[in-house]
């Protein structure tokens, strides 16, 4: 009963949005053609480039090469050498490659379940790229990617004691391949890649439809940018730093704004999620939230102690 309630509240919720978009056509229309340049000007230089070699190395299977690597250092926090792979693969390549790494790795048994729900909760990180092009907007932006950062250690640290998240004990294999298909990996590559930014784009443009009505009479400021944040994360941090004058409730809120990343990033992380038992999405919206709170501390405390 209570699915076909939401179901049906969902239909009756898009069907409202459709017309509304269609009586604001001309509107819809520019944030549209907005929505398109920004991909086209951030997105797409920030994550193609990064996509299509991690991409060639998840084919050529030097990715355990790096696990092997990395091994030493997953010793911290109870996580192993592919978990320390799909942190630094977040962090350098951004949304969604958390999802792209722990759907690969659970499916060739690489990563066990615990350590998937363990790495989904804290690798939700915007890409470098975009990291560094917002601090050139405002330096202060330094202390939100601190308490991003500084937040999914804390929970890595703490997650590492519970009993529940220990890792197996059995010794994962590391399959080194020297003779690869390059035309093959090269096909396979450029089609996952097509995909992938396809997927993301339509995610994008999907949920800045969508949060356009809502905000349309909303005059208050700093309600637009919550509501758009909360959709679709990037381009309403830009517009935050790009803003003359900034308080301290907008850097929270930005901070905030990054931390949750938007539905627009969840439903990207469930392109390659939704088929995996460790999905839940009322779980990953508590999760989330959590992290919100525990950045958001991080942020104040920091920012006090600055200004």
């Amino acid at each position: 009963m209570k699915k076909i309630i939401f179901n049906i509240t969902i239909n009756i919720i898009l069907f409202s949005l459709t017309i509304l978009i269609f009586l604001f056509a001309n509107q819809s229309s520019n944030v549209l053609i907005e929505t398109l340049k920004y991909i086209f000007k951030v997105i797409l230089p920030s994550l193609l480039p990064f996509m299509i070699f991690v991409n060639f190395i998840l084919l050529t299977n030097c990715i355990d090469y790096l696990a092997l690597i990395f091994k030493p250092l997953s010793k911290i926090f109870k996580i192993s050498g592919y978990g320390v792979c799909i942190i630094i693969a977040s962090i350098l390549g951004g949304y969604p490659y958390n999802a792209i790494l722990i759907n690969n790795f659970l499916k060739e048994n690489k990563i066990n379940e615990n350590e998937a729900n363990r790495l989904l909760q804290v690798t939700f990180f915007p890409s470098i790229s975009f990291i560094l092009c917002l601090i050139r907007l405002d330096y202060n932006f330094i202390f939100i990617a601190i308490s991003l950062y500084l937040s999914s250690i804390i929970i890595l640290f703490i997650t590492s004691k519970f009993k529940k998240y220990k890792l197996d004990n059995y010794q994962k294999k590391y399959k080194f391949i020297i003779n690869n298909d390059f035309i093959n990996i090269y096909f396979k590559v450029m089609k996952s890649s097509i995909n992938s930014i396809f997927s993301i784009m339509f995610c994008i443009i999907f949920f800045r439809l969508i949060s356009f009505p809502i905000i349309y009479y909303i005059n208050n400021e700093f309600f637009v940018n919550f509501i758009n944040g909360m959709f679709e994360f990037s381009s309403t941090a830009i517009t935050i730093l790009n803003k003359t004058y900034k308080t301290f409730k907008d850097y929270l809120l930005l901070n905030n704004i990054m931390a949750f990343s938007s539905f627009s990033i969840i439903f990207q992380s469930l392109y390659y999620l939704k088929d995996l038992k460790i999905f839940n999405f009322k779980k990953l919206i508590i999760n989330k939230l959590i992290f919100c709170l525990i950045s958001s501390i991080i942020f104040i405390m920091i920012f006090c102690i600055k200004n």
